[in-house]
C-alpha cells in the first residue's frame, strides 16, 4: 500500500518541465516589468530635464524683456524731475541700479544652471557588450544560465549611471533657478513701487 501511495504522489511525466517553463515565463514577465518601470522612471527624469530647461529659457526671456522695459523710458523719467537737477539724476541712477543688478545676477545664475553640470555618460556599445559577455561566460563556467533578473539588473545599472548624474544636475538647477527667479521678482517689485512713486510725483 505504501508503494502504491508513493506512486500516486509522484508527479506525472513532463510536469517538472511544465513547471520550469511556467516559472521561467513568470520570471521573464517580472523582469520585463522591472525594466519597464526603469524606463518610465528615466523618461520622467528626462521630462523634468526639459521642463527645467524651458523654465530657464523663460527666465532669460523675462530678463531681456524687463531690461528693455526698464531702459526705454529712462529719458522721460529724467526729464520729469529735471528741475531737481543732479539730485534727481542720482536718485534715478540709484533706482536703476537696484532694478538692473538683480536682473544681471538672475541672468548669470540662469546661464550657470544651463552651462555647468556634471554628466556621467554610458559606456560605449562594445564595452556594454563586453561587460555582459563576461557575465555570460562566468555563468557558463558555473554551470548555470543568466536569469531574467540578472538581465533586468544589468539594464537598470546602465540606466542608473545617467539617472544619478541627471538627478544631481536637476538639484543644482532647481536651486539656481529658484534664486534667479527670486531676484527677478524682487526687481519687478521694486519697479512697481517706483512706478507708483513716479505717478504720484507727476500728479
Amino acid at each position: 500500500m505504501s508503494e502504491v501511495g508513493s506512486s500516486n504522489k509522484k508527479a506525472p511525466d513532463g510536469m517538472d518541465g511544465v513547471h520550469n517553463i511556467k516559472t521561467d515565463y513568470k520570471d521573464e514577465l517580472i523582469a520585463h516589468h522591472i525594466m519597464s518601470v526603469a524606463d518610465l522612471s528615466y523618461q520622467t527624469l528626462m521630462n523634468r530635464d526639459g521642463s527645467l530647461k524651458g523654465f530657464a529659457e523663460q527666465l532669460l526671456t523675462c530678463v531681456t524683456i524687463l531690461s528693455v522695459a526698464y531702459l526705454t523710458p529712462i529719458q522721460l523719467i529724467l526729464s520729469v524731475g529735471s528741475e531737481c537737477g543732479a539730485r534727481w539724476e542720482r536718485t534715478v541712477g540709484f533706482v536703476y541700479l537696484v532694478l538692473l543688478i538683480p536682473l544681471l545676477v538672475a541672468l548669470i545664475l540662469t546661464l550657470v544652471s544651463l552651462a555647468f553640470h556634471k554628466t556621467e555618460l554610458l559606456s560605449s556599445p562594445i564595452k556594454q557588450f563586453s561587460h555582459f559577455d563576461e557575465k555570460y561566460e562566468k555563468a557558463q563556467r558555473e554551470g548555470r544560465t543568466i536569469t531574467h533578473f540578472e538581465i533586468a539588473k544589468s539594464y537598470c545599472d546602465a540606466l542608473g549611471i545617467e539617472y544619478k548624474a541627471l538627478e544631481q544636475k536637476h538639484t543644482r538647477m532647481v536651486r539656481l533657478l529658484n534664486v534667479a527667479a527670486g531676484f527677478v521678482i524682487f526687481s519687478v517689485t521694486i519697479a512697481a513701487f517706483g512706478l507708483i512713486a513716479l505717478f504720484i510725483l507727476i500728479l
